[in-house]
């Protein structure tokens, strides 16, 4: 899952491709509704909302966090509430420590993968 379609998150779905990922196994999700039709007309599964993706059905998500910054946290935490284990989180992740330690315990708790900005050939989320 890709959550923003900035620069960031527009070169994370293109080094995805370059991947070879399947297209039907990235979804993305973006607010800006013209944007939404390139990509759904370039065969990407696209949602306006994260609420909007179907819950996990006991398969492994990962999530990328690329949208505006004020978003980061309540999107990730979103995104492990549909079932992503694993997360890369564009930086800042909160503006809140309160917040960012929250989210710490509860990736501690549910063992959850998380890095920060890092591009993947760093954090082995892609295998």
């Amino acid at each position: 899952m890709l959550v923003g379609h900035g620069s960031i998150g527009s070169r994370f779905k293109d080094a995805l491709v370059n991947l070879k990922i399947d297209k039907k196994d990235i979804y993305i999700v973006e607010k800006n509704k013209e944007l939404l039709s390139v990509l759904k007309a370039q065969n990407f599964i696209c949602f306006e909302d994260i609420e909007e993706i179907p819950e996990s059905d006991g398969f492994e998500l990962a999530g990328i966090v690329a949208n505006w910054g004020p978003d980061h946290l309540p999107s990730a935490n979103k995104l492990v509430d549909k079932g992503c284990n694993r997360l890369i989180i564009e930086k800042p992740i909160s503006h809140s420590i309160a917040d960012l330690i929250k989210f710490k315990e509860r990736c501690k708790k549910n063992k959850l993968f998380v890095t920060v900005h890092y591009f993947w050939k760093y954090t082995n989320i892609v295998s």
